[in-house]
């Protein structure tokens, strides 16, 4: 036996809304355009659930996860002196 506890917001949720309803929303895909700049892709997408950097001699990479649906991986070069340009866009795996 066990008891579930539910938030009256959680509790009305389920009652009201159909189940089709609380799925996320699918999220645009972005094309493959090196032109891309982080600003225009957060403009797209929206902020990312996870930012990792990787630090260089003077670059970094810097990977932004999006859960989704779909999942996608962008990863941004960082050059010290230049434009940041986007290196990677991949489904996420998971």
């Amino acid at each position: 036996m066990f008891l579930l506890l539910l938030t009256a917001g959680e509790f009305a949720r389920a009652l009201l809304l159909p189940e089709h309803t609380l799925a996320a929303q699918p999220r645009p895909l972005l094309p493959r355009d090196p032109t891309l700049t982080p600003e225009q892709v957060r403009a797209r997408l929206g902020p990312p659930q996870l930012i990792a950097r990787q630090i260089l001699y003077s670059r970094y990479l810097e990977q932004w996860v999006y859960d989704g649906p779909p999942p996608q991986r962008v990863t941004f070069h960082y050059v010290q002196g230049e434009k940041p340009r986007l290196l990677f866009l991949t489904p996420d795996p998971r």
